[in-house]
């Protein structure tokens, strides 16, 4: 273990104590304060001069008059006066030297070095002392000396010199004046030349140098991506050879968790700059593969709005259209009138579906780069879940051609054919309304009518005349009523029911695939109870006994009992009065947010007496009663249920069931052909966009059920509009629920069920006699050479080498990597080592793959390939 350098001056004051009991060590430039601070030999008085020399000597002599104890004296100023010259005379003086005390303890010959920096340098070695190994140390020439300098003040270990030049561009004042300090600038500087093909020489000014070479990173990705290499779109000439070494530092940059914004910035700021030079001198396809240009997502995203508005596909006038907009004269061109055929808002719908895969894909591949993967620029996600909604729409309209007129063909013709991420795209699409600009609101206008008209309309006026046609309320898949005789009463396991408010089926698919880390989970799809309400659908879910709900009429409001005990189920106070008592002391309700909010021992200890644990959630339905503003909430909903789930796991409850009261109907807003006229002989109690309950029975344009149609017990009639038309009532624009529409009445069942263990019985083999090998004609030797020619496989070796060698965090991180798959991208690489804490912060994910792969082959272990795919991103495979 390396002595830590204040332990090395102590033993040089150790030796001059030997002869004397005063030591006086002078330190005028400040140098070794905190070196004076840390000693700690015991048996010596220490003291430091601070302004007054006759202070000193009097503290020394008021302590020590016989001056017989051992005394260090610390001095940053020169004995010019003589107050120390009578304790100079009885004892020693010392002035520490890095120099010295290196020649000394390391013997190092500093006659190559260079004099006339060398006490600089040694001063910023003596500062980084703790965290520099010792054989760095002890073999320490001029050039290890320059690179521990350069990296000075931002630690040594795992820093290159390359990473020096981000510091210089991110904390230019800061690390300008560290080279100055060093007087070693003109070695970062060749460094920059020789490494990079960056020279700077013309430049005076640190931030000029810093600007130059910032600019000259995000020209070099220009340049390899452009066929013609000789393109200088930013007017910096490069050295061609370099180039590749330039990309790669742009790249360690951009992905550098400190300099990331700062890399940001200067992307922004050199886009803004010298986008039309790019666009001029680089082919259009070329600009497809660019990925750290931050004004490239822009003008691709422009490019991808003239081909469909303008059905502009000729690259010289798309060109031609990004320049002028660039030059802010594509403003005015937007004014002028195209002229198209079959046009739906600007839109070319024939040629859309032509060009409907190749966009798909281009916005898919674009989405994983730099500026979308990192969330900045957000749009090419909204307009690939546009454009999978697209595509999704006209598939459903081939499928539903063939469509069955019966509701559980219907609800798995819904779930195998993946109809309902039409509904779960369209969902993600009206969260994102924030970023919804001129082009998207263009597309969406196309998409909500495609979506009303060839989806919604069809599919639920089918679900509409199905249950207008039914004399019951029974199909082959799940109801609510038998909700808890089903999932919850048939298990002794201690069991969380947790009920949403409005969590259609589609979301149920997407909090299911949050779960990927646990395991023995199912959904499957469960029909609600109608009117698709809270009160209907909560009180369905409680205990029942398989037993009808109980709906009469109460002055003029609507009351729902039990159908066992005629319990009151009007409301939630009611609703958890019921489930407690039925419980008989082994229930508890909670609040969703309890379940987060509480401390997890605290929880367990609530728990521990308890086999049924009812929780509710209403955030979603609370909201859409007061305003359309429930669509952002949904992602946090679908994070909190998440959180709970995971919460409840850990605490061991053995069984958790998630279940929703009803669903909804999402739209852009209400159109005039949705209305409904409600009759004014129909004598209603109850009247909602999405339903009415009336004491009498009147025909109109809806569909009327009575009570005893839909399994409850009583007189009155529910009335609902087709498909997905509204009553002319007050309510929200956007969120409907309370009708009959598929998205209203299927909601999702999740079950994770914690697995039974299994007693396993040890197996005693019977003992039989031992076949002899000579007695069926094979010798040992035989055996023992075919055991030689079974090969072991690659994922083998890889598992002896990382048990038998000496490697380092990075190097086994990444073999064990290729024990669980055999490929990996280099973005996928950074991603998982970095949840485990390893950081590609000195070299890009490429650069340390390149020279792990040569390492392993020099040591003849030829196991990982790598290739190209998609623009800028590297594949590495098990051979």
């Amino acid at each position: 273990m390396k002595t830590p350098f204040y332990k090395l001056i102590q033993a040089d004051i150790n030796e001059k104590f030997k002869n004397s009991n005063i030591v006086i060590w002078y330190d005028c430039k400040n140098e070794f304060l905190q070196e004076f601070n840390l000693y700690d030999e015991q048996g010596v008085n220490k003291i430091a001069f601070e302004g007054s020399f006759i202070e000193l000597r009097y503290k020394i002599l008021l302590a020590d008059s016989e001056l017989s104890k051992k005394w260090l004296i610390y001095s940053n100023v020169e004995n010019r006066q003589g107050f120390l010259t009578e304790f100079e005379f009885f004892g020693d003086t010392y002035i520490a030297s890095v120099k010295d005390i290196l020649e000394r303890y390391y013997r190092i010959d500093f006659g190559q070095f260079d004099i006339s920096t060398l006490e600089e340098r040694l001063h910023i070695l003596k500062r980084l002392w703790d965290i520099i190994p010792e054989n760095v140390i002890r073999s320490l020439s001029q050039e290890t000396l320059d690179d521990i300098v350069l990296t000075n003040g931002f630690g040594y270990v795992d820093i290159s010199k390359e990473y020096t030049i981000l510091k210089y561009i991110c904390e230019t004042d800061k690390y300008d004046s560290i080279l100055e300090e060093a007087k070693i600038k003109d070695k970062f500087f060749e460094f920059l030349s020789l490494e990079y093909g960056i020279n700077v020489s013309d430049f005076n000014s640190k931030d000029k140098i810093a600007k130059y070479i910032a600019e000259s990173l995000f020209q070099s990705e220009l340049i390899q991506k452009s066929r013609n290499k000789d393109i200088r779109p930013f007017g910096i000439e490069l050295n061609t050879n370099k180039i590749m070494n330039c990309v790669q530092l742009l790249e360690t940059w951009a992905n550098h968790d400190i300099y990331r914004e700062k890399f940001i910035e200067y992307s922004k700021r050199v886009s803004e700059k010298y986008m039309i030079n790019v666009l001029n001198e680089m082919e259009l396809d070329e600009l497809f593969a660019i990925e750290y240009l931050y004004g490239i997502e822009e003008i691709l995203y422009k490019k991808l709005e003239i081909q469909i508005f303008k059905d502009v596909h000729d690259s010289y006038l798309i060109k031609e259209s990004l320049l002028e907009y660039l030059s802010g004269q594509y403003v005015k061109e937007e004014k002028k009138n195209y002229q198209y055929s079959d046009i739906e808002k600007g839109i070319d719908i024939e040629s859309l579906k032509t060009q409907l895969k190749d966009l798909s894909v281009f916005i898919d591949i674009r989405r994983r780069y730099y500026f979308s993967k990192s969330r900045i620029f957000n749009k090419w996600n909204i307009l690939n879940n546009i454009f999978q909604l697209i595509n999704m729409l006209y598939k459903f309209e081939e499928e539903f051609k063939t469509i069955t007129s019966n509701m559980d063909n219907i609800i798995s013709l819904y779930e195998t054919n993946n109809w309902w991420k039409i509904d779960l795209l369209y969902r993600k699409v009206q969260e994102d309304y924030t970023l919804i600009d001129d082009f998207i609101s263009r597309l969406l206008n196309f998409v909500n009518k495609k979506y009303y008209y060839q989806y919604l309309k069809p599919l639920n006026e089918e679900i509409s005349n199905i249950i207008e046609n039914r004399h019951n309320y029974e199909f082959k898949t799940d109801i609510q009523l038998d909700f808890w005789s089903k999932y919850v009463s048939n298990s002794n396991k201690k069991t969380a029911v947790i009920i949403v408010d409005a969590m259609r089926y589609e979301m149920g698919k997407e909090m299911f695939s949050m779960l990927n880390e646990i395991e023995n989970k199912t959904i499957v799809p469960l029909i609600a109870s109608i009117p698709t309400v809270t009160e209907f659908g909560m009180a369905s879910l409680l205990p029942n006994g398989n037993t009808k709900l109980i709906i009469n009429e109460e002055n003029d409001t609507i009351k729902i009992m039990d159908g066992n005990f005629n319990y009151p189920l009007n409301n939630k106070s009611e609703r958890i009065r019921f489930f407690l008592e039925i419980s008989c002391g082994n229930g508890v309700v909670k609040k969703l947010n309890e379940i987060i909010d509480i401390p997890m021992n605290s929880l367990k200890g609530e728990f521990e007496n308890k086999d049924r644990i009812l929780i509710f959630s209403n955030e979603i339905d609370e909201a859409g009663h007061i305003e359309d503003c429930s669509i952002q909430m949904f992602p946090g909903l679908l994070n909190k249920i998440n959180s709970a789930i995971k919460k409840l796991v850990q605490i061991d409850i053995e069984k958790i069931v998630v279940v929703a009261d009803h669903g909804f109907i999402l739209t852009s807003g209400l159109e005039e052909w949705m209305k409904v006229d409600i009759p004014k002989d129909l004598d209603n109690i109850v009247k909602k966009r999405r339903y009415t309950i009336s004491r009498n029975r009147v025909e109109g344009n809806y569909i009327s059920k009575s009570a005893y149609s839909v399994n409850y017990n009583g007189d009155l009639y529910f009335n609902f509009p087709r498909g997905i038309n509204v009553f002319p009532v007050s309510g929200g624009i956007k969120f409907h629920h309370g009708g009959i529409s598929l998205q209203e009445l299927l909601v999702p069942v999740i079950v994770i069920e914690k697995k039974d263990e299994k007693v396993i019985e040890v197996y005693n083999p019977e003992v039989i006699e031992q076949i002899s090998l000579v007695d069926i004609g094979l010798d040992i030797d035989f055996t023992q050479n075919k055991v030689k020619d079974i090969p072991i496989s690659v994922k083998e070796q890889i598992k002896d080498y990382i048990d038998k060698s000496n490697l380092n965090k990075k190097e086994k991180k990444v073999l064990e990597l290729f024990l669980k798959a055999s490929s990996y991208t280099d973005s996928e690489i950074q991603e998982i080592c970095k949840e485990d804490g390893i950081k590609f912060v000195s070299q890009s994910v490429m650069a340390f793959m390149q020279e792990f792969i040569s390492k392993l082959n020099k040591e003849g272990y030829d196991w990982i390939g790598f290739k190209v795919v998609g623009m800028s991103t590297y594949e590495y495979y098990l051979k």
